[in-house]
């Protein structure tokens, strides 16, 4: 049966599951013990979380608290609007104070769409949230997302999301010279890519690029620019005899 919807599912136009359904769903008791969030119109169960994640996500919250103005508030794994198909739980978000109220001064029942900072805390979710999380953070305009590593104790911080963009085969695009032009290349799939970079610096760096259709090597920097056959190897001393 698995095999025949797996043949068939490129016939098959699904469509994604909005956010108010998702509500509904969840005020009628579908979700009840279970850990979920809505994402691209899917229900994704959540990562389980160990005690380092606990203890990391407590103590960012300390500091967070300490650290942001009286306007704004630190909520710690609350539902976020991030679109009508989307509505993640973010381990720490950062929202303005007042958008949480109504006109009337009672408490505002839509969860917030707009936040300074969003944390994740990853444990076993690292590539979700590294891949498809980001993509969608980005989407959303989430100026500052910042992902975790609980092995590591490392933070990735992504900022500018107006500056990221999806490349598809064939695309071709252009970084200036400088700190203004600092860009970095991801690949969210599971096969790998073949990229060319081509500078117009002759006095950058030095950089290598191995091309596997040709079997050629390419070296570039300090005035030099050479294509050389992969097996054109020579001994170190070679001619120094």
């Amino acid at each position: 049966m698995l095999q025949l919807m797996q043949t068939e599912a490129e016939d098959i136009e699904v469509r994604p599951l909005r956010r108010d359904e998702y509500q509904q769903l969840g005020e009628l008791g579908f979700f009840e013990d279970e850990k979920v969030e809505l994402l691209e119109g899917v229900i994704v169960k959540m990562s389980p979380i160990n005690e380092p994640h606990n203890t990391l996500e407590a103590m960012l919250n300390e500091l967070l608290v300490k650290a942001v103005p009286q306007k704004l508030m630190v909520r710690p794994q609350c539902s976020f609007a991030l679109s009508d198909i989307s509505e993640p739980e973010p381990d720490l978000a950062i929202v303005d104070r007042t958008g949480l109220f109504a006109s009337s001064g009672a408490l505002n029942t839509e969860h917030p769409s707009r936040a300074y900072l969003i944390v994740e805390i990853a444990w076993s979710s690292l590539k979700k949230d590294l891949g498809l999380k980001a993509r969608l953070y980005a989407q959303a305009g989430i100026a500052d997302y910042w992902v975790v590593d609980v092995d590591e104790l490392t933070i990735t911080v992504h900022r500018d999301p107006s500056g990221e963009r999806r490349l598809t085969a064939g695309d071709a695009v252009l970084f200036k010279r400088g700190p203004e032009g600092a860009h970095s290349l991801r690949n969210d799939t599971e096969q790998p890519i073949r990229l060319l970079v081509i500078s117009s610096d002759r006095d950058a760096p030095g950089d290598v690029a191995f091309y596997p259709d040709s079997g050629k090597v390419g070296l570039w920097g300090a005035g030099i620019g050479k294509i050389l056959d992969e097996t054109a190897e020579l001994d170190y001393f070679h001619g120094e005899e």
